[in-house]
């Protein structure tokens, strides 16, 4: 592809398609660039290893940023990203991306959605829901039920016996 013209190639292999979706996997590895490329679909992807990079869009300044195991990116294209992505570590750079099919939801490129902020080395923990404590015997209004009375082992419903027959040794 010419440089006045970007690819459509957004990885290094296309793993699925289907009338929805396109999944690619990118892998670069230390030094290695993939070529400059065109994202006319919403894109989501997640990153499988460790890795420096460095993202040259086509206008503005580049960014350079460490990829993390299991940090997530959701962007919105608009009309459009291009841009070109460098291994600029000394460890492989691999990641799964989804394209959605169709035209973007945004008339706009909007900033990425992530799971992770800038400089950090993880992705966010999930918040997790505070625990339910039991209610407090000593405070004020609050009324404990009694504990169930435990039934009489005695006190079993009756079986009924099988009819057997009346044969001797059985």
């Amino acid at each position: 592809m010419s440089q006045n013209h970007p690819s459509h190639r957004v990885g290094t292999g296309l793993l699925f398609e289907n009338d929805r979706v396109r999944v690619w996997e990118m892998r670069l590895a230390p030094g290695e660039s993939c070529e400059r490329h065109i994202h006319e679909s919403d894109y989501l992807f997640v990153n499988l290893a460790k890795a420096k990079l460095t993202l040259y869009p086509e206008e503005g300044a580049s960014e350079s940023f460490e990829a993390v195991p299991g940090g997530v990116e959701y962007t919105e294209v608009g009309p459009g990203i291009i841009h070109r992505l460098e291994n600029t570590g000394n460890t492989e750079h691999w990641e799964i991306l989804v394209e959605l099919k169709g035209e973007s939801r945004s008339a706009r490129a909007r900033e990425p959605e992530t799971n992770t902020q800038q400089g950090e080395t993880s992705p966010k923990p999930k918040p997790e829901a505070e625990p339910e404590l039991p209610p407090n015997p000593g405070d004020p209004g609050v009324q404990i039920p009694s504990p169930p009375t435990p039934a009489d082992p005695f006190d079993q419903p009756k079986i009924p016996k099988p009819d057997r027959p009346s044969t001797p040794g059985y």
